[in-house]
């Protein structure tokens, strides 16, 4: 019997959210072509599918409340809040790319970290970030009314997915923290339910691929003409997404958005200007100001008003509604109105006070409107794709936003090479995402054997391949390294012939010192020939080689559009629609360049120790040849040489040479590494002797025997497919989505 899931998609918004789900037997997944998704009746609703405001608060008595409650009895719902879903790395300070990896791994399963471990995390403003979306979560899938309908509808699955979706542009961290703090409320447990309590598990999933899913699956192949792309259009509360996609959805193609021009800042135009008309009547000014005094998230309420306003001009057939709040005489909204804020209150200002726009956005906005602003943003990231080659078939118009007229218009100008039904609008755009959700959920399940064989093979296969790959990493790297100490050691030596030193002995301590870890790694990380050969290494054969796994992976799952070039996780992936060749982005490239210094770094930190090891054991040995050259290069010269050395010998000439020189070899090579050795003895120690005793030492073939050490090349494999971990999953999901489409 084939298993039964039930799929849900949870899409938190930061203005409305909304819950849709379904079940499917395995059969029914394989042979899937539309879906019949239902809406979850949601706490504080009665209408099934329909999205409830994002915001909570609590009553007098301590029971929490949705929004419709807020709205009917504001004055008595204390700590409202709403606006909740924020960037979670804007609530921290800035990060540097070092730390920002390292706090990946930190929140790499899903756990939220100690406060030592990741003290940028203890903040006021991510405390509360991470209390309302637990607590907003736990309200909606706690509620009695709306877990029964979950577990009524998963009354014969084996297994609950809850598929909750993020913005698009929101970066690996960001999703990692929004994932963790998810996994502290009720959808993290390994169960739903209480006495009847299902399997369950969580999936994050970028909202851009959620609403193309959902399109695709509603319009069929109909939704996108043959050697196009798909423009998703996603306007939301606080975000704006855009993500141009192909066929089988890969979202490589083209991606940007803003964090900050989504519609709450309309609401923060209305709110302004009832605060307005309110404050004309001082009788209404000073009641509003002692109801403020009294409970202070009376404000969010207000602003949870004229949202709903908003909201209702754009939904009903007359254009207009009422602002109402508390016992104030109502306020008329029309869409008139609404569009002329739009065009005419700057933004900036609004989301410095009531969002906490940073400083370095609001100069770029500058006194600009929120019609403007949002027109130019669409016609610069047109030039943008223009000049990369995307090919527009249909502009996907989603979010809740997306109901505003003016927001289509534009997008229609802008875009106007698309015929009227090339932008295509859902009539219920605020269960796009979720929807999508849902079928993110489904569409997974037809690559789990696909995603179980890839794990496999980054934990066993691809550790073995890159170990394979290190001897060719050290006889890039040796030749590299042995260049950089022989530099060193000829650079200190003509200072010593010219008396920058007082002796030989001085300056070995001082390339000893030059020889330290944190001085070779900065001489490495600076050095184009290192961030050469590291490169070289990882593309033509780290890269290579990994593609070679990557396209078993594909002919094991009959994808065949899949190049080696295409699959080099070190390569600018190639992405064609309909034959035409897309150009690679800026990030693209930006992201690989990054990537070799990444790497070059880690590859660096780990060989150092063992090779420093080795360096220093040469040095000696190449002081005490370099000494032992000087001794030659002296007792060569008739009388003057060997009254220098009978000097340092304490000895009479005579004597010295009586003596036998192997006698005394080992005494004048420790003397002259100690002496202040006169300047014309100095310059007998030409740069030709010098490179001979360097090239005596071995250098090559020592540094590169402690890069092929266990040790090293342990930690050299594990840290090269960390730092790649990322990009392979990348191209692989590229497959994933091809076996999913089918």
């Amino acid at each position: 019997m084939d298993a039964r899931k039930t799929f849900v998609g949870y899409d938190l918004g930061d203005g409305e959210t909304v819950v849709d789900l379904v079940t499917l037997s395995g059969q029914e997944i394989k042979t899937l072509a539309s879906t019949d998704i239902k809406g979850l009746t949601m706490p504080d609703c009665n209408d099934p599918g329909k999205a409830i405001p994002t915001a909570y608060g609590y009553t007098g008595d301590g029971e929490l409340v949705f929004a419709s409650s807020i709205l009917q009895d504001a004055e008595n719902v204390k700590d409202i809040q709403l606006n909740f879903k924020r960037r979670p790395t804007d609530l921290m300070e800035p990060l540097t790319d070092q730390r920002r990896t390292q706090l990946e791994a930190l929140f790499k399963d899903g756990a939220w970290p100690s406060a030592q471990q990741c003290p940028e995390v203890c903040t006021p403003e991510m405390d509360a970030f991470r209390q309302s979306v637990k607590t907003f979560t736990n309200a909606i899938f706690e509620d009695p009314g709306c877990r029964k309908l979950i577990l009524d509808e998963a009354v014969d699955s084996e297994e609950i997915v809850f598929c909750v979706g993020h913005p698009t542009r929101w970066d690996k961290l960001d999703v990692k923290i929004y994932e963790a703090v998810l996994r502290g409320s009720v959808l993290g447990k390994k169960t739903y339910g209480d006495k009847n309590c299902k399997p369950c598990s969580l999936i994050m999933a970028a909202e851009s691929r959620a609403a193309f899913l959902y399109v695709r699956d509603k319009a069929n192949s109909s939704v996108l003409p043959k050697g196009t792309c798909a423009l998703l259009v996603d306007i939301g509360s606080s975000t704006i997404d855009l993500t141009a996609m192909t066929a089988d959805s890969r979202n490589h193609v083209y991606n940007s958005g803003s964090n900050y021009l989504g519609a709450r800042s309309i609401d923060f135009m209305i709110r302004e200007s009832y605060l307005e008309k309110l404050r004309g009547n001082l009788e209404d000014r000073t009641v509003y100001e002692k109801l403020i005094e009294l409970n202070p998230s009376l404000e969010k309420a207000l602003a949870l008003s004229c949202r709903k306003a908003k909201e209702d001009v754009y939904s009903v057939k007359a254009q207009k509604s009422r602002i109402n709040f508390c016992d104030f005489k109502p306020e008329g909204l029309t869409k008139d109105m609404v569009d002329q804020m739009i065009a005419a209150v700057p933004v900036a200002p609004l989301l410095q006070t009531y969002s906490g726009l940073p400083e370095a956005e609001a100069a770029i906005m500058g006194a600009e409107t929120w019609k403007s602003l949002f027109r130019q943003f669409l016609m610069d990231r047109k030039v943008e794709m223009t000049a990369e080659g995307v090919k527009l078939g249909r502009a996907i118009v989603t979010g809740s936003a997306s109901k505003m007229p003016v927001a289509s218009t534009i997008i229609r100008e802008v875009f106007s090479e698309l015929s009227e039904q090339g932008v295509l609008s859902d009539a219920e755009p605020s269960r796009s995402i979720s929807k999508g959700l849902v079928l993110v959920g489904v569409s997974n399940e037809k690559s789990k054997k696909f995603q179980a064989d890839l794990a496999g093979m980054m934990e066993e296969e691809l550790p073995q391949v890159i170990g394979d790959d290190i001897p060719a990493l050290a006889d890039k790297i040796g030749q590299v390294l042995q260049n950089v100490i022989a530099g060193i050691i000829r650079r200190r030596m003509g200072q010593w012939r010219d008396g920058m030193f007082t002796t030989l002995n001085d300056m070995m301590a001082q390339i000893e010192r030059d020889c330290s870890e944190e001085q070779l790694n900065r001489l490495l990380t600076e050095n184009q020939d290192y961030q050469a050969a590291v490169s070289s290494w990882m593309t033509d054969v780290v890269g290579q080689d990994v593609a070679v796994k990557l396209q078993g992976l594909c002919k094991t799952y009959n994808v065949s559009d899949f190049t080696l070039d295409s699959l080099n996780v070190m390569k600018v992936p190639e992405i064609s629609v309909g034959g035409m060749k897309v150009n690679p982005t800026d990030d693209m490239m930006n992201v690989l360049g990054g990537l070799v210094s990444l790497i070059g770094g880690v590859i660096a930190y780990a060989i150092l120790p063992t090779v420093i090891g080795i360096v220093i054991g040469l040095l000696a040995l190449i002081s005490v040849n370099l000494a032992v050259a000087l001794l030659g290069a002296i007792l060569a010269i008739p009388g003057v040489g060997l009254a220098f050395l009978a000097g340092l010998a304490a000895i009479a000439v005579a004597e010295l040479i009586s003596k036998s020189f192997e006698e005394l070899k080992a005494m004048l090579t420790d003397k002259i590494q100690g002496a202040d050795v006169p300047k014309m003895f100095r310059k007998l120690m030409s740069d030709k002797k010098i490179d001979e005793e360097i090239r005596k030492a071995g250098l090559y073939g020592k540094i590169k025997a402690a890069v092929l050490e266990e040790k090293s090349r342990h930690q050299v494999t594990d840290s090269v497919l960390e730092s790649l971990r990322e990009q392979i999953e990348k191209r692989a999901e590229d497959i994933k989505y091809v076996i999913e489409s089918r």
